[in-house]
């Protein structure tokens, strides 16, 4: 069972869209109390959890009893793809309280500004958003088109007002960002992944070929499965 702190309830019930390698958040990681949630290593069978205190979240993830948690990295192709049909989950499931939708993101080969720049975004939306991740999903787009962005090109599309540069800026530079990518960068090793996409629903492997025009309806089915659950 897994706990954000003592004395909080448990969570349970997950369905896990792992996609890449590792992601960089943005602040008080090293202060804030881990929010543990259930992930399974396909090869070893343990149950590693993932903490996802720091991660961009659409929905509630106090309220929420499932989570679908996407590993995604930006010079990937059919994570791209995915990310095109997570849209239209993300709308089938965005008045159900009980689904929460996490983002996490691989290192590209060389650098991991685009983890950051994206991360960073999403502290601008509040981390965890139920009303929307208006920053974040814009900081995706640029970042898929190009992943080799520069940080000028990408602020400049973002069109941040002063103080949102300000702060973002802050959070681009801080220690705190490396920490977030040396942590995932840790988990996804414990969870052995090493290729994408692979999804994971209530801590198992499911696999699915994203190129499918059925992909959207397997996922789906797989979420509805564990709520039933």
């Amino acid at each position: 069972m897994y706990f954000k702190s003592v004395g909080q309830v448990a969570k349970r019930g997950l369905c896990f869209s792992a996609l890449a390698f590792s992601f960089c958040g943005t602040t008080n990681l090293l202060m804030a109390d881990p929010f543990m949630i259930p992930a399974v290593n396909p090869v070893t069978g343990v149950d590693v959890g993932l903490d996802i205190e720091n991660s961009p979240v659409g929905g509630n993830k106090d309220v929420a009893t499932v989570y679908v948690v996407e590993f995604k990295a930006f010079d990937c192709p059919p994570c791209r793809t995915l990310d095109g049909k997570m849209k239209s989950i993300k709308q089938a499931f965005e008045q159900d309280e009980r689904v929460a939708f996490v983002h996490k993101f691989g290192r590209l080969r060389t650098t991991d500004d685009p983890m950051k720049m994206a991360y960073c975004a999403a502290k601008l939306d509040g981390m965890t958003s139920a009303t929307g991740q208006v920053y974040f999903n814009k900081a995706k787009n640029i970042l898929f088109a190009n992943p080799r962005t520069s940080t000028a090109s990408f602020m400049s599309q973002l069109m941040l007002r002063d103080d949102q540069r300000v702060e973002w800026n802050a959070c681009f530079a801080s220690a705190q960002s490396g920490a977030d990518v040396l942590r995932d960068r840790t988990e996804l090793r414990q969870l052995s992944l090493t290729g994408f996409p692979t999804i994971n629903i209530d801590g198992r492997e499911l696999e699915v070929n994203v190129y499918d025009a059925n992909a959207s309806n397997v996922i789906m089915a797989r979420i509805r499965q564990a709520l039933e659950n």
